[in-house]
């Protein structure tokens, strides 16, 4: 029965795709809708982020381009560290609770740079797509195969059965 996979699923695998497409959507929302994290995002967020990535997040940098305002040709490179703690420190107060303002700051380098979240969220989005292709691979090969089950398409009652 294990050489034929349409009557196999890979449990793991489908657990990793579905965080990963709802983990997806909420970032994708992030940057066209509204930049900061609702209560009810920031209660499923750590364990999204974890079931979404897995230990492929750990080995990915994320690198956010911040153009220069006095001088549009150059772009400067932010290392945030690997996607897996970015994704988790956008629980931090300016990405999650901070409603009034749309930018942020950080201190890099000596440094005080101003951080469009938007654009900040647009980024992750890009740079997430790598990470979450890496991590279906991990969780294909860590899924155990157990037998497919047709879903029903109605009930039987037992008084139907006679």
């Amino acid at each position: 029965m294990a050489n034929n996979k349409r009557l196999q699923e890979r449990k793991t695998r489908e657990d990793t795709k579905n965080a990963q497409s709802e983990l997806r959507e909420i970032i994708r929302h992030k940057y066209l809708d509204n930049p900061f994290l609702s209560y009810e995002e920031q209660q499923k967020w750590l364990e999204l982020v974890d079931d979404s990535v897995l230990s492929k997040g750990k080995w990915i940098e994320f690198v956010y381009d911040v153009p220069d305002p006095e001088n549009y040709n150059y772009i400067r490179k932010i290392s945030f560290g690997n996607i897996k703690n970015a994704l988790k420190n956008m629980m931090i107060k300016e990405f999650a609770i901070n409603r009034k303002n749309e930018f942020f700051y950080i201190n890099y380098l000596g440094e005080r740079v101003k951080i469009n979240l938007r654009h900040f969220w647009r980024e992750l989005y890009k740079q997430v797509e790598e990470v979450f292709s890496l991590a279906l691979d991990e969780a294909t090969h860590m899924s155990a195969e157990s037998p497919k089950r047709p879903k029903r398409s109605s009930y039987e009652w037992e008084a139907q059965k006679s």
